[in-house]
This record gives C-alpha cells, structure tokens and sequence, in this order.
C-alpha cells in the first residue's frame, strides 16, 4: 500500500512539472538572423538580457535602403513577443510582433512600419 501511494506521488509530481514547464515561455535564443520585406531584406537580433521570462532587451539590425540599428525592449504576451526596431532620425521604425515556429530554431511574424503610408509583410528569423 504505502509503495502505491508513493508511486501515485511520483506520477503526479511528474505530470505537473510537465504542465508547467509546457506553460512557462522558453528564453530567446543569444543570436538570431533572417529576412523582412518583400525583397528578402536582411535582419540581425542579438540577445542583450532576459530581464524576465517575459520581458528583453534586443540589439537590432533591420537592412534596407535605410540601415536600422539600436536597442529594442521585447515583451511577451499571448504567446507572441513584441518590438518597435528603432528607425532612428533617418528611417522609420518597425513594429515586429513573432512566434516560434513549434518544433523548429525559428521565428516567423509580421513587422509594420508608417512612413509614406502604412507598410507591412512578413518575416522569419532562425538560429
């Protein structure tokens, strides 16, 4: 009797730390590359700190015909992390909103930008 009580535990114990680590957001990775825009633009995201498991500082770099680069705050919400790509004095910024692709070292989302009209397509980063 007491062997069965104690193998129900262990059997408990484990589907719950499944449930909640299936529930908890996975960290970004350090490093991430991929493509935005129509043309097959390039985009470089690096990891600078996990200040929360919802929340990170991101070193970006969007390439165009006008060069983003700075420092963006990622927030995840709904399952989808969310940045503004700072345009800077010369270009504008680029709102991004990404999931990963389950099962796979990717990212895949929609980015938007306002400059001349409103503008928006797809995107995927991997690592």
């Amino acid at each position: 009797m007491m062997i069965a009580r104690k193998l129900v535990c262990v059997a408990l114990f484990a589907f719950a730390t499944s449930v909640v680590a299936a529930d908890a957001p996975t960290p970004l990775p350090k490093k991430m590359e991929g493509q935005w825009g129509r043309s097959g633009n390039k985009v470089e995201i690096e990891l600078k700190e996990m200040e929360s498991p919802t929340k990170a500082k991101l070193g970006v770099i969007f390439w165009d015909g006008c060069t983003r680069q700075g420092e963006a705050t990622a927030e995840l919400k709904d399952g989808a992390w969310s940045f503004v790509a700072p345009g800077g004095v010369r270009c504008e910024d680029i709102k991004v909103k990404m999931t990963q692709v389950a099962g796979k070292n990717r990212f895949e989302g929609d980015y938007e930008t306002v400059w001349r009209g409103p503008s928006n397509g797809k995107l995927y980063l991997e690592w």
